[in-house]
């Protein structure tokens, strides 16, 4: 059930009443974020494609093992690379290189539109990867595990998935029309135009929580596979602490 337009909850902008705490905007010459994070973010791409890359070249040139798991991987990464492009063009255009007082009419408009953008290609990034993890997984340890264990791969699969369909779902359509998510705190656009959202917030909470959740599986579950194997418990250990490191 959707709540009135003036009701609906969602990410707002501070209320009115913060604003006399604010400097003067200034639209001339504003303050604005440096190179910095968008170089950090760049150099992190750039180190990730060094990986993904050595990865690709050992398993289909040198080893000859290849597997969905590496299709997945091939797939993500043009979502990578939109997830990079989207983040720096926030950072240096679209409004997240500004103060929040020294926002214009238009990146007023540009930070939703790009913050959207963001979240959805980070979902569609992190889902193609998990499922390739769990693929992974799967190939691995056919010959080791039992078969609960395969059904519980195949249900992180599924669960992945639908996670990560159901979450770009949620976001595309937060807003009634989809338009509303970005126009919604527009003057001129409510004047002719009434809209309903859900709460965006719950959205997201709802969104993190689930993917972390889905992080620990990746973490823990492997850990069944070293239960199994026939090694002294020093090395178990050991085993176990690399997957835990995937954790931070």
């Amino acid at each position: 059930m959707h709540l009135p337009a003036q009701m609906t909850p969602a990410l707002f902008p501070p209320a009115e009443g913060a604003h006399h705490t604010w400097p003067t905007a200034n639209f001339t010459n504003p303050e604005t974020r440096n190179w910095a994070a968008p170089a950090i973010v760049i150099a992190l791409f750039l180190v990730t494609f060094f990986v993904f890359c050595a990865r690709i070249w050992a398993r289909f040139r040198i080893t000859h093992t290849s597997g969905v798991d590496d299709w997945l991987i091939i797939a993500s990464m043009p979502t990578l690379l939109g997830l990079t492009i989207a983040t720096g063009l926030a950072l240096r255009k679209y409004g997240f290189h500004l103060h929040i007082y020294d926002q214009t009419p238009l990146t007023d408009i540009t930070i939703r539109q790009i913050t959207l953008a963001i979240e959805i290609i980070y979902i569609s990034s992190t889902t193609l990867t998990k499922i390739s993890i769990f693929t992974f997984y799967r190939r691995i340890t056919t010959s080791v595990i039992n078969r609960k264990f395969i059904i519980a791969v195949w249900a992180s699969i599924a669960f992945i998935a639908v996670y990560g369909v159901s979450s770009i779902l949620a976001l595309v359509f937060t807003c009634s029309p989809v338009e509303a998510y970005w126009y919604r705190f527009t003057a001129s656009w409510l004047k002719s135009h009434k809209y309903t959202c859900h709460d965006e917030f719950l959205a997201l909470i709802i969104i993190i929580s689930t993917s972390t959740m889905q992080y620990l599986i990746a973490c823990l579950l492997p850990m069944l596979v070293v239960a199994k194997l026939r090694l002294p418990m020093r090395q178990k250990i050991g085993l176990s602490a690399v997957f835990l490191i995937g954790l931070g």
